[in-house]
Order: C-alpha cells, then structure tokens, then sequence
C-alpha cells in the first residue's frame, strides 16, 4: 500500500492503466477503474490519442491499442469527483481528429473531445470517445447534377465520402487515411480505403430509408403472394461488393422514395455484388428494386404489378380505356413486342400509389442508369414502359420463358437497372492517391 498516493509505473507515465480487478506491484487498488475506449463514430480504433481525465491526471494510448485504464483512487474520488456531482470529465486529443460538427455539412475541424460522464466509486466503468477523422473535411461535393452511369470513379469514390462525412450513408469498412505530419491537408491525408477502382460496401440504412432484401418465396421465387408478408422474408442486409456508381445511384434512389413518398423501407432482390457472376449483378452494377413501404402502405412490383391484368393484343382498340384485358392471372404472350404500362390507365385491381411509385423509379432509371446505351449520354427519344433498353420490368418489350433470366418472364417481381454493359465490364486498376 501506498498510503493513497498517486504512483507511477516503470513506464514513467503518471497513473497509467491497471486492468480492472489487477493489482500490480506498485500500483494503488484502493480505487476505481476507469476504461476510455477511443474510436471513430463506425468503432475504428483511434491509436495514439492524449486522454486526460480532467484534474486529475493525462495518459497517452499507445501504438497498438485504443483504450487506456484509470485507477481513481478513493482520496481523489472524494476530492474531485464527488464535489463534481459524481462525474469525470474526460478529454481527448489526437492529430488529424476532431469533434463531430454540429451541422453534416460542417467539415471535421482536428480538435479536442470533451464529454461528462457519471462515475461512482467502487464501481468500474468503461466509457467511448467519439473523434472523426478530419481527413473527410475535403470531400464535399455529392455531383449531384452528373447522373450516376456518367460519373467516373474518382469522382463517385469522393461523393460516397462525402455522403459517409454527412452521415447520410455508413461505408464498411468505413474510410481510413494516411496521416503524416501534424497538419491536417491534401498534402498529409491521403486516403488509404476505399481508393478508386476499388468495390465497397454499404450500410443498409441510407439516410431515412432502410434497405430490405427479399428472401426468395412463393410461385415465382422472388416475391411473397400479398404485402403483408413482405416484412416477415426480408432481412435488412448491409450491401457489399459494389461499384462506386451503383452505390451514389442507390443513395439517389433512396432520397426519391424517401422526398416524394416518405418511404422508410425500399425492397430490393438483390444489390450486392460477388456471388460467383461476374456479370452486372456480380460487379456490384444492378440493382433489381422490388418495392417500398411508409406513411401510405406498402407497394411491391410482383402484386401491385407483374399479378395484374395485362390488355389482350388482340383486340384492334386503341383507347386503353377501353380496350380489352385478359382474365386476371393470365400474362402477356411469349412474344416480342412493344408493350404498354398495365398500370395507366389503372386495371381493375389495380393501385395509384403503385402506379406512380413505379413510374417515378423508372423515370429515376432513365436518368441516373443505362437506358439505350451503357454509359454517358443516352440515345434519343428515352425509353418507355414496354419498349426496349436496359430496364428491365413485368412490361418489358422482350419475352423470354423461365428459366431464363433475360425475358420479362423473369422480372415480374423487380425493376432491373444497371451501370454499364450487362456482362463482364472490364475491371478498372486501383488508382493510388495523387
């Protein structure tokens, strides 16, 4: 014992850590224990930092470790702590990271953390310190006004970065940089991950919309027979594998569903790359949207669409409104054809909500993905429901029976839209930072 005096280890560092419940030579265990863990807001470890617990005593992590160990003695709880209402204040300092802005479009400014934390004697605690990576600061340009299919990847790797910075979107494993140097600039940050070329994964939460992946049910292996069994097959997955361009597009159509309809979930068959393809699904190119849910109900594309009545070819009329539609259940024929949007005029079952959802993604397709050609500007006049291109939907102007995964057959339950060609596109080299 000690006589409740402060100590030192052989590190030379003043109150350095003892593991809770550890007693070491020379170390008093007439105290408390407290654990700061020092990380980034995704939980990264922050290496290195300057961690004081205020009038008290200041300790460094070392090279290997985020967290540092306090003992608060019982003579200085009694002194400092619990004249200060039973809490400790800890601050934190690091080069090149700083406090979250209290605005999205704030950069990160390197700076000191401070937060008050309530600690009692006897017991142990353990308390996170939040600090951001001040190498974000640069990225603020979303490049909004350039569609998704014509961004380059530099430019789509920066915007992801700025959406991560903002907290509209959560990158995984989230950004890292090289730090040299004690300023913060171009010079001494340079991105380590994700560098351009490179796929990346992606939270499924992007700003208010939660992203839903359909598990594979029902008669057409894709979608369950009624809404209200949406929720119960699906998982909310975080995505991986994806192009830099798919995930700003995603971003993009997150924000339209979620502005327009006041969408909280967005249903998809499948975003992620990888599985074994390498064709526009494999390289993290496509996304198959399947439907959305919010404040006004639930809308899928298999039976707010591909189930309903289709108008029989064969009847010369060419007022929809009044031209014939086959019996319910019966699809288009398994022929080639300019075809038309089912949903306008509304069939009889049919739903205006489901109708205008739809029509705006696929309008949000014609915009931001491929329509006539792979990439860069489209050819003229845009595509419609029921004609051809890249867009794939339960109208789609070409039939292909099942199994086939190339015919409107196949996508009665998703829209398809994809970035680039719909095979193998060649992988781009991994660019370092300049």
């Amino acid at each position: 014992m000690n006589n409740g005096k402060p100590v030192t280890r052989a590190t030379g560092l003043k109150g350095a850590a003892t593991p809770p419940g550890t007693a070491s030579v020379g170390v008093s265990i007439r105290g408390t224990p407290l654990t700061v863990l020092v990380q980034t807001p995704d939980g990264g470890k922050i290496y290195g930092a300057e961690v004081e617990v205020w009038n008290l005593r200041q300790q460094t992590t070392g090279a290997t470790t985020n967290t540092i160990t306090f003992n608060i003695l019982d003579s200085e709880y009694d002194a400092k702590v619990a004249t200060n209402n039973n809490q400790v204040t800890v601050k934190v300092r690091s080069p090149h990271y700083g406090p979250a802005p209290a605005s999205p479009s704030t950069p990160v400014t390197p700076g000191e953390v401070s937060q008050n934390f309530d600690f009692t004697k006897g017991t142990p605690s353990t308390v996170t310190m939040i600090l951001q990576d001040a190498g974000l600061a640069r990225y603020t340009d979303t490049y909004d006004s350039i569609p998704a299919r014509s961004l380059t990847r530099r430019q789509a790797r920066d915007a992801l970065l700025c959406l991560h910075r903002q907290g509209s979107i959560r990158l995984i494993p989230e950004p890292t940089f090289n730090h040299t140097g004690t300023v913060c600039n171009a010079a001494n940050c340079k991105v380590a991950s994700p560098l351009v070329g490179q796929l990346v994964g992606m939270s499924s939460k992007v700003g208010d919309v939660t992203l839903f992946m359909i598990n594979g049910v029902g008669p057409n292996g894709l979608m369950p027979e009624t809404n209200d069994q949406v929720a119960g097959v699906s998982s909310a997955l975080d995505l991986t594998l994806l192009d830099v361009r798919n995930a700003v597009g995603l971003w993009r159509l997150a924000q339209i569903l979620q502005n327009n309809y006041f969408a909280s979930s967005l249903y998809h068959i499948g975003i992620s790359g990888g599985g074994g393809r390498t064709d526009c699904h494999g390289q993290g190119r496509a996304i198959d949207f399947g439907g959305a849910a919010g404040n006004s109900g639930t809308v899928t594309v298999y039976n707010d669409w591909g189930k309903m009545q289709v108008w029989d070819l064969n009847d010369p009329d060419t007022d929809l409104a009044t031209k014939r539609r086959l019996p319910a259940g019966q699809n288009w024929p398994p022929v080639d054809g300019t075809l038309m949007y089912r949903l306008d005029p509304l069939p009889p079952a049919g739903r205006d909500l489901a109708r205008r959802v739809f029509q705006d993604v696929y309008n949000f397709a014609l915009q931001q993905y491929a329509d006539k050609t792979e990439t860069g500007p489209q050819s003229a006049p845009p595509s419609t429901i029921g004609g051809g291109g890249y867009i794939m939907n339960p109208d789609y102007y070409h039939s292909d029976p099942l199994p086939s995964p190339h015919g409107r057959e196949a996508h009665i339950g998703h829209i398809h839209m994809q970035i680039g060609g719909t095979g193998t596109d060649a992988t781009p080299p991994v660019e370092p930072e300049p």
